[in-house]
């Protein structure tokens, strides 16, 4: 975590909490765009209409989430890349789809559909990582987001249709397996009796 305290020159009548992030980004050297102030919500857009007096410390965090998004949604949002690459696309049916799953089903569905996963992979990191984000609502670390990723992509990888498959059903390449997430939350859902 980055500390710091910096000095800026501000015009407290007529600088806003923008041009402030922006002085400081230029005296900091961390982009304005990952500054978010942490003062009170003011009712103007001037620092002194905030409260801010020449004395002020004015606390800012860093984030490359914006305040809007809520703490428990960061998790749907692409900052990662696959080992095996995935298309865009793919990756917005990826997040999307699980985001689905985390919303619509009721706890004990959840509790059968991890379950079922564990049983498949018997990989612990994934379930307990799932656990955690889809019944249990905590955010997850950065380790746990990647165990979720690479996990379903194997197990993903596995459910699909590959080259040394029957002739009857067309193979779907590696680059396309999350654009198929969707047919295999469908199949885990079934096959869990969800």
């Amino acid at each position: 975590m980055l500390k710091g305290d910096f000095e800026v020159m501000v015009n407290l009548a007529s600088d806003t909490k923008t041009s402030l992030s922006l002085k400081l980004a230029n005296e900091s050297g961390i982009p304005a765009h990952v500054l978010h102030y942490k003062g009170q919500h003011c009712g103007g857009d001037t620092l002194l209409s905030c409260g801010i007096s020449e004395e002020s410390t004015v606390n800012f965090s860093l984030s490359t989430f914006s305040d809007k998004t809520s703490r428990d949604e960061t998790f749907f949002i692409n900052d990662f890349v696959p080992s095996v690459q995935q298309t865009q696309k793919g990756i917005s049916v990826f997040l999307s789809s699980l985001f689905a799953v985390k919303h619509h089903y009721s706890t004990e569905k959840l509790k059968k559909l991890i379950s079922y996963i564990r049983k498949l992979t018997g990989c612990n990191p994934l379930a307990q990582s799932l656990h955690q984000l889809l019944f249990r609502n905590e955010t997850l670390t950065r380790n746990q987001k990647i165990a979720v990723v690479e996990g379903l992509y194997i197990l993903f990888r596995e459910l699909l249709p590959q080259r040394k498959a029957p002739q009857e059903e067309k193979p779907i390449e590696d680059l396309y397996v999350f654009e198929n997430s969707l047919y295999c939350w469908a199949h885990l859902l079934s096959e869990a009796k969800v």
